[in-house]
């Protein structure tokens, strides 16, 4: 919206004001804050952000409003554009529940992948071991273990084949 304003007041360009001095008009939150002296205050020494508590749309809530506003010298307007702020973290939220979604399923995915592949090392040793602990308790009557990995634990497997046999 466009405010003109002289020494008499001042007059909104806005559609729902249009005409109206609101020169005196505070914001919602009961401190006596005079919006419009602030927002022309503001715009008069270079521009800048005004916050003030006002009424949402279509509600009887009060929320925190921002606005920008420059001062246009060729129209002698301050010109003022805001949002609620409400409208920012509408965003933020949404891209704070993709992340925690993302976080969530990674973790899942995670915990799976590291289950599966722990497993894969888990179960052999396993075997070798329960084969080790009976040929300890002099049980020689025990089988071969056939693995196929072939790294370490393979290695290992091997060598107690190895061992059955002689």
């Amino acid at each position: 919206y466009f405010l003109a304003y002289s020494s008499d007041g001042v007059e909104v360009m806005h559609p729902s004001l249009e005409g109206t001095n609101v020169w005196d008009v505070e914001d919602k939150s009961g401190s006596g804050f005079k919006l419009v002296q602030e927002q022309i205050k503001v715009a008069m020494n270079g521009g800048g952000f005004v916050t003030y508590a006002w009424t949402l749309p279509g509600s009887e809530s009060i929320g925190d409003k921002i606005t920008y506003q420059e001062y246009d010298a060729d129209w002698g307007w301050v010109v003022s554009a805001g949002a609620y702020v409400q409208d920012f973290n509408k965003g933020a939220n949404l891209i704070l529940l993709v992340i925690v979604v993302v976080l969530l399923i990674s973790l899942v995915i995670g915990l799976l992948v590291i289950t599966l592949y722990s497993g894969s090392f888990a179960k052999p040793i396993r075997q070798i071991s329960n084969s080790l602990l009976e040929v300890s308790n002099n049980n020689l009557d025990v089988s071969e273990i056939h693995i196929k990995n072939k790294a370490d634990i393979g290695k290992l497997a091997t060598a107690y084949n190895t061992m059955l046999i002689q």
